[in-house]
């Protein structure tokens, strides 16, 4: 396809997706995403992560994820098979770039901008340095002799009607809370929720905004004006949101914009938490275990399991789902160089393959080790004579025979 064709079909195509996909090579996947940021401005979304992801990101990757796989001085479709590999699931695209861009789609969208943007012009970091200014010109204001409209959820008001409450606004843009917060009053896809109060002589306010996934159950951001922190002045209205029957809550999202700025779990003290975990189950699932990937199960119990930590470098620990009891903290990395940590090959006496895949672990705090052995997924703890006996075996019959002689000792 020519240049001006290219350009042609840039220009005048209301569904960009295939124009990313041809021209960038990205996959089905990233187009999608970028579509659904924007669809009229997926171009602009998918070149600028490129251009800034090669720039920033690909020299602070770690270097398991880095080595082998991507050279980034070589070319963009090296940086591209990356992206594609890793999918939109990649946590710095997750937990940075995607809330990033939604931010600056919501200066883009708003009504309330009064300047005329040519987004074409800047790149992701000028285009989010602009988006914070504006985010951050933005007043909240009081309401007088308001009278609410909106679905009152959790009601702490007086029969005077003075007091707090959570209203449901049923929308993922409200330029009403807009206005009272000083924030973007949006969220897409979400539902927003409204901390709000009335006084006796009839000013209203709104002091937090919590925006709501209703199939993922999951509150994706919990903020004060301005997109501030909550005070711990709010926490309890907060946690009555969090153990509510109405709108059930599993988790709160870890890739929402100024995640810093958000309400976490972690805010609470621990009576605090103790009450939310009594009861919400689900929260203490998701607050020991929510930013960990399930990496194997224990053979003999399936509740045990081995997990690692998400953000990177990503330590490895050991739970139990079921008693919620922490086996092994996450602070254990593989020793690589280890004669324990071997991917092993047997065949038998039919020739079949058989594979254990041996790990060493070792604690960066205490200096404590462990070692499993992986076979089907399933993994079990082994002592330093078995791993041994495994490494140093070549025939899957003579291992056979020796795990039938420990078993007839008792071992």
């Amino acid at each position: 396809m020519k240049l001006v064709s290219i350009v042609k079909n840039i220009i005048s195509e209301s569904d960009k997706r295939s124009s990313i996909k041809g021209i960038f090579g990205f996959s089905d996947e990233w187009a999608d995403k970028f579509h659904e940021i924007n669809p009229k401005l997926s171009i602009w979304v998918a070149s600028t992560f490129l251009e800034d992801f090669i720039k920033r990101k690909m020299s602070s990757l770690d270097d398991s994820m880095k080595t082998g796989k991507v050279d980034s001085s070589k070319s963009k479709n090296s940086v591209i098979d990356f992206l594609n590999r890793q999918g939109t699931n990649f946590i710095t695209w997750r937990n940075e770039y995607e809330p990033e861009y939604r931010h600056i789609m919501d200066w883009v969208t708003s009504p309330r901008r009064r300047e005329q943007i040519n987004l074409k012009s800047l790149n992701f970091l000028e285009a989010l340095q602009k988006s914070n200014e504006w985010h951050e010109s933005l007043e909240g204001n009081a309401a007088f002799n308001y009278e609410e409209k909106n679905e009152v959820i959790i009601d702490y008001r007086n029969d005077d009607g003075v007091g707090f409450y959570w209203v449901d606004l049923k929308t993922d843009f409200s330029q009403e809370e807009s206005d009272r917060m000083g924030h973007c009053g949006r969220d897409s896809g979400c539902n927003l929720f409204s901390l709000r109060s009335l006084n006796d002589i009839g000013e209203s306010r709104s002091h937090i905004t919590a925006s709501y996934r209703p199939k993922e159950k999951t509150l994706r951001e919990i903020k004060g004006k301005k997109n501030s922190k909550p005070k711990p002045v709010y926490y309890k209205y907060i946690i009555d949101l969090l153990v509510n029957n109405q709108f059930p809550i599993d988790a709160l999202s870890k890739s929402s914009y100024r995640h810093e700025n958000n309400f976490q779990l972690s805010d609470l003290n621990s009576d605090q938490l103790e009450y939310v975990f009594s009861k919400r189950n689900e929260l203490k699932v998701y607050y020991l275990f929510g930013d960990k990937k399930r990496i194997n199960v224990n053979k003999q119990d399936p509740n045990i399991i081995l997990f690692k930590e998400e953000a990177s470098p990503g330590y490895y620990g050991i739970a139990n789902v079921e008693t919620m009891e922490i086996i092994k903290n996450y602070e254990y990395s593989i020793i690589d160089d280890s004669p324990y940590t071997e991917f092993l090959s047997f065949k038998d006496k039919d020739g079949e393959s058989r594979v254990i895949i041996l790990k060493h672990f070792k604690s960066r705090k205490t200096g404590d080790e462990f070692i499993i052995k992986i076979s089907n997924k399933l993994f079990e703890f082994i002592d330093k004579e078995e791993a041994t006996k495994l490494y140093t075996t070549t025939n899957w019959d003579d291992l056979e025979s020796w795990y039938r002689s420990k078993q007839k000792k008792g071992d």
